[in-house]
């Protein structure tokens, strides 16, 4: 995920830098270069920072890149309705806030439910196995063959399921009981 936003900022900042050379180039008004300023490596520093998981306590008082602060311009003049502007980037800053924070959601409640399909995965090999050892499979070898064949594949995506969610387990916290129940049990 962090790829692929990363991939968008180099893309939109490419379309940015582009689009300020073909300004440049058409000898664009001064008051319109001056509005949409060279992007510098350290105005970007603090997104990628952030997209990258940089974080430390008390970003709330960072200062935002020039971009956050640009007005709009009408052709001609310059626009001085900052209360829309200022709605504008309360409603675009909520929005980011909760993306994060299903994101951060999402993150916390993985490797539970990763644990909660080895666990399932574990249970439906366990009842297969009950109806495999009842009294009517042992009558009727088909159905115990077939029993048989469940208890398999139950178990089979048990183990590649333990495989796969195994870093992320491991490296959650112990806090949640499943998680700590899962780790004793597969990763033991």
């Amino acid at each position: 995920m962090v790829s692929r936003l990363t991939e968008r900022v180099d893309f939109v900042v490419w379309q940015y830098r582009n689009s300020r050379r073909a300004l440049v180039a058409l000898h664009a008004a001064p008051e319109v270069l001056n509005w949409l300023r060279p992007l510098e490596p350290t105005d970007l520093s603090r997104l990628t920072s952030m997209l990258q998981g940089d974080r430390s306590p008390g970003e709330g008082a960072r200062q935002l890149p020039w971009f956050w602060h640009v007005r709009s311009m009408k052709i001609g003049e310059w626009d001085d309705s900052t209360e829309e502007n200022d709605e504008v980037m309360k409603v675009e800053w909520f929005r980011g806030k909760a993306r994060y924070e299903r994101w951060e959601e999402e993150v916390r409640i993985l490797p539970r439910e990763m644990a909660s399909v080895l666990f399932s995965f574990e249970q439906e090999a366990k009842a297969w196995m009950k109806r495999r050892d009842s009294v009517d499979a042992a009558f009727d070898k088909g159905y115990h063959s077939y029993c048989n064949q469940q208890v398999a594949m139950w178990e089979s995506l048990r183990d590649d399921a333990s495989l796969q969610f195994r870093p992320r387990i491991l490296a959650a916290s112990n806090t949640d009981p499943t998680v700590s129940r899962a780790i004793a049990r597969f990763f033991a």
